[in-house]
């Protein structure tokens, strides 16, 4: 189990040098009501407070290196919640929701992203110019953190290994995709997989088949379901995904996304230059905040 309860990752003022810290809700604010994407975007936009955290110090997954501090800072630059390099090349699943095309096979539908995809809570999502009319799609997502080493996982201790969850958004092009019998093309763009802006220790999740998923584009709902249709649960995905192969602390995995992405909207729905998508979870998970840019309009490259 983490010492921690949330976890993010910042700058601050005083240093560029980033650190783990467990956010303090405002007063009055349970854990699980605070939204921190919500309210660090409104410390960019408006002037806001700043959040605030209590410093991490040491292993964020080792329960006797990490503490949590009474140190007390300010976020100035909220990022992923884990680097690139202890994250790896994310692990997702696709078509893991019920629905009318949707069926349960023997094993999950299991596709790697490059560590380049991952990016940050208020990145830019940039559409380049060979991709911009290939429909880019959003996909609202639970996001399995694993906490310790696993690998041959059994199913009464699946569980276990699961440090927390979070949030992401795996931004598809979708003619990429049927281009070819598998869907790299399409899924392995740089940025393409911002994710955050919060890991809710599962101590605080009773329960993942429980958690609420919402995609928001410029306002406008197009994404609200739960866990509870994932085809492959949790527990179960741990499991498969852990035979042979060894699951290393920092692992996140990608659960999929509910129904309602903007290739099944009529008319289609997609991702457009200067568009505001925002990822939401229930449970702490708070919101995940993104602009889109295409570089065929003339923008500049995002920072990651």
């Amino acid at each position: 189990m983490t010492t921690w309860t949330r976890l993010i990752r910042f700058t601050t003022a005083e240093s560029s040098v980033p650190v783990y810290g467990q956010p303090v809700p405002p007063s009055g604010v349970s854990e699980r009501d605070d939204d921190i994407g919500l309210r660090y975007h409104a410390s960019k936009v408006s002037g806001a407070a700043p959040v605030q955290a209590h410093l991490i110090v040491g292993d964020p997954f080792g329960s006797e290196s990490c503490i949590v501090t009474k140190s007390l800072l300010s976020v100035r630059t909220l990022l992923s919640p884990l680097p690139a390099e202890l994250v790896g090349a994310p692990r997702c699943l696709g078509a893991n929701y019920q629905g009318p095309a949707a069926k349960k096979g023997s094993v999950p539908i299991l596709f790697l992203k490059p560590a380049s995809s991952l990016s940050h809570p208020e990145s830019t999502i940039v559409v380049p110019a060979h991709a911009s009319d290939d429909q880019a799609d959003y996909e609202a997502e639970l996001v399995i953190v694993v906490g310790r080493t696993a690998k041959d996982v059994e199913p009464a201790n699946a569980l276990d290994y699961v440090a927390g969850y979070t949030l992401c958004n795996d931004v598809s092009a979708r003619k990429l995709m049927a281009a070819a019998s598998q869907w790299g093309m399409g899924k392995s763009l740089d940025g393409w997989l911002p994710f955050g802006p919060v890991i809710v220790s599962s101590k605080l999740v009773e329960d993942p088949q429980k958690i609420t998923l919402k995609a928001v584009l410029n306002g406008k709902e197009y994404q609200n379901d739960t866990t509870a249709k994932q085809l492959w649960t949790v527990a179960e995905t741990i499991v498969e995904l852990s035979k042979g192969s060894t699951l290393s602390p920092g692992t996140i995995i990608a659960t999929g996304t509910p129904a309602g992405q903007g290739s099944t909207q009529k008319p289609p729905v997609w991702l457009r230059h200067g568009d505001d998508i925002r990822i939401s979870g229930s449970h702490g998970l708070g919101t995940l905040i993104n602009t889109v840019v295409e570089v065929k309009k003339g923008a500049v490259r995002a920072k990651l």
